[in-house]
């Protein structure tokens, strides 16, 4: 995604300048999977329904 992308708007894609803007990239889309998948989890745990054991006396 971010990397891949990166490269292919550059003029020469064998420049190695160009290594820390991909990895830059690759990264921050990496965050934002990784925040997306998060918000998705809490969510989610909102609607989990809590459980309450009864001991027998």
């Amino acid at each position: 995604m971010g990397k891949q992308e990166s490269i292919s708007q550059a003029d020469n894609s064998n420049d190695p300048s160009l290594i820390p803007v991909a990895l830059t990239a690759g990264v921050q889309d990496a965050f934002l999977f990784g925040i997306i998948i998060a918000i998705v989890g809490f969510i989610l745990s909102l609607f989990i329904k809590r459980v309450v054991v009864r001991r027998p006396q």
